[in-house]
């Protein structure tokens, strides 16, 4: 959800087309989780804090027009702006966040309690997202990805726990030269026309994405 992807994924496919395919994001977003555990010990919601990296804030601030003057600085009625724009998600948008419970996914509300700010350069996003119903923390599993790869969520280490303490937490980087295989797979199936009009683009970004594993004890 990105005001100037439109204008990115084009460039970035033009100057795919007379070269070898090389997956590469074009926006970097730090990308911080909270685990939040209900009184009887179920994953009841999820906290997040996106921070983008500071030529994209840039961009996405201008696009906006806001921070004028470039002095780093938000009035209070652009920081309030901002929250609104990120606290209105598109309908096809899923938040880039992907949680499973062995084979099943694992439905999540939208944004709550969204606040934005641009701090030191960056613009800074965090909300909570309410599990649809609270699940049972084994065989959990996570991921949060663009599907596209335009967008890189980078996780800043392992979620942070609320509510439990017997909770084990395991990451598995991905294998990222199969990845980089099955993006020029998909790409050399792309003609010309595609290419040029971003149509088709390859949705493989899961398979540069972690893969966040917990494990919590069983309740009484």
């Amino acid at each position: 959800m990105h005001p100037n992807r439109s204008l990115f994924t084009c460039v970035a496919l033009l100057g795919l087309a007379p070269v070898a395919a090389v997956a590469h994001p074009h926006e970097f977003i730090d990308t911080t989780l909270t685990l939040r555990f209900d009184a009887g010990g179920d994953l009841a919601a999820v906290g997040f804090v996106w921070a983008w990296d500071d030529f994209t804030s840039m961009l996405i601030l201008a696009d906006q027009g806001m921070d004028g003057d470039g002095d780093g600085v938000l009035s209070d009625a652009e920081t309030a702006a901002l929250t609104d724009l990120y606290s209105h998600w598109p309908p096809e948008f899923d938040g880039h966040f992907y949680l499973h419970k062995g084979a099943d996914t694992v439905a999540l509300a939208g944004p709550q309690g969204v606040q934005a700010a641009y701090r030191d350069g960056q613009l800074i996003v965090s909300f909570e997202r309410a599990l649809v119903a609270p699940v049972a923390a084994d065989s959990l599993t996570l991921q949060v990805y663009d599907p596209s790869y335009y967008s890189f969520y980078a996780l800043t280490g392992a979620p942070v726990i609320e509510g439990r303490s017997d909770c084990r937490i395991a990451t598995q980087a991905p294998d990222v030269e199969a990845a980089q295989q099955l993006y020029e797979q998909a790409m050399g199936s792309l003609t010309e026309a595609d290419l040029m009009s971003g149509a088709n683009e390859p949705q493989v970004g899961g398979a540069f994405a972690d893969t966040v594993s917990i494990t919590c004890a069983a309740q009484p």
